[in-house]
């Protein structure tokens, strides 16, 4: 997942840097990138797991979800 973010994150600036008037590319943009391509899947992570020790009494007890898992 973080390889897409990243990509989208590289897509989002080549079209920035194409469609608009060359400029200066400042430091902070790929502060700003890195924060996304990292983040959105940390975000994701982090839901998961709230959501496995919800539902079992421990993240490792995967035995109560067999039925619910699609292998």
């Amino acid at each position: 997942m973080t390889v897409v973010c990243w990509l989208a994150a590289m897509c989002h600036h080549l079209y920035a840097s194409v469609a608009s008037i060359p400029r200066r590319d400042d430091p902070p943009t790929y502060l700003k990138y890195s924060l996304f391509a990292w983040g959105a899947p940390l975000v994701n992570l982090g839901v998961a797991a709230f959501l496995q020790i919800r539902e079992a009494a421990s993240i490792w007890n995967v035995a109560d979800l067999t039925p619910f898992n699609c292998w």
